[in-house]
Parts: structure tokens; C-alpha cells; sequence
């Protein structure tokens, strides 16, 4: 709710833009698979140490490259393909899949990964089509919305000290 005010400066672009129902799907798909990650990364932050999961988070771009350039049809350069090489041998070492037990933790980890690459790469499809403020105005407002479930779940009122800080 505090939060919102950043976004009073874009409600204009977003009541201005028509969206079709093509927009419509995509947003829903978008903060859903982007709820979704950041459901699971609260998760794997419970279950592994916050440096493998901070590693693990660079899955991301990674995974992004590789699903543009089989989806989207982008062209990767030798030097990018290289580097998604390297960053998918580091995530083995990161993992070590037979010398220890990839936990449930982990697997969350990939999970998010590939969330939030649906998320990017659904942003990408709307951002051609849709200024960026409208893209990003309708993510903060589906997260909101995905997530309060949740939230409400473990909620715990704020004293108004806490709101002030909060505010700042």
C-alpha cells in the first residue's frame, strides 16, 4: 500500500493505454510467474545458506539468453554463448549434483529462475507493444496482488512508528 504512491506518476500512462485481451493474458501470465518466483525464493532463502541462493539468482540471465534466442529467435554471439557456458558450469559447482544432496532449497532456486525468465521474457513481448511505465505499473500491481494471500496469511499490524519508518 505504501508502495503505491510510486506509482500514482504512472496511472495515466496506464488508464491511457487500451489493452487488448492479448496484454491482458500476458500481464496475468507475467505476475503470476513472477509471484510465483518470488514466492519460491522467499522459500529457498528458509532452506539454503543466502550465498547459494544469491549465486543461484544469476541463473536468471542466463536462462533468459537461452530461452530469447529459442523463443524470440534472437541471434547469440559466440563470446554470449561462451559465457552461458561458463555461468551453467559455475551453477554445477554451485550445485554439485552427486557429490551432495541437491535439496529441496536448490531445486526452488532453478524454479525461480525459470519464473522470472517467463517474467522477463513476457515483458520483453509487452515493452514492444507498450510504454515501459504501463509494463512495470501492471507488474507491481499483479505482484501486489499474487503475493496478499500470503502476506495475509502471517500478517502482523504495523505500529504507526513502524508505518513512519516504512514511509521513509
Amino acid at each position: 500500500l505504501l508502495g503505491s504512491v510510486f506509482l500514482l506518476p504512472m496511472l495515466p500512462a496506464v488508464r491511457a493505454a487500451h489493452l487488448t485481451r492479448r496484454q491482458w493474458r500476458l500481464f496475468t501470465l507475467r505476475g503470476a510467474f513472477h509471484s510465483a518466483g518470488v514466492i519460491l525464493w522467499f522459500y529457498a532463502m528458509t532452506r539454503i545458506p543466502i550465498a547459494e541462493v544469491t549465486a543461484m539468482n544469476y541463473l536468471t540471465p542466463v536462462f533468459v539468453t537461452i530461452a530469447a534466442a529459442i523463443f524470440l529467435k534472437e541471434c547469440l554471439a559466440f563470446r554470449r554463448i561462451l559465457a552461458v557456458c561458463f555461468a551453467l558450469l559455475g551453477a554445477m559447482i554451485i550445485l554439485r549434483p552427486g557429490f551432495r544432496e541437491v535439496s529441496i532449497g536448490h531445486l526452488a532456486m532453478l524454479a525461480v529462475a525459470c519464473m522470472f525468465c517467463v517474467s522477463y521474457l513476457t515483458a520483453k513481448m509487452l515493452a514492444d507493444a507498450l510504454p515501459a511505465s504501463v509494463v512495470v505499473s501492471m507488474l507491481s500491481i499483479a505482484v501486489t496482488v499474487g503475493l496478499a494471500p500470503l502476506a495475509y496469511a502471517v500478517w502482523i499490524p504495523p505500529t504507526a512508528g513502524e508505518v513512519g519508518l516504512l514511509f521513509l
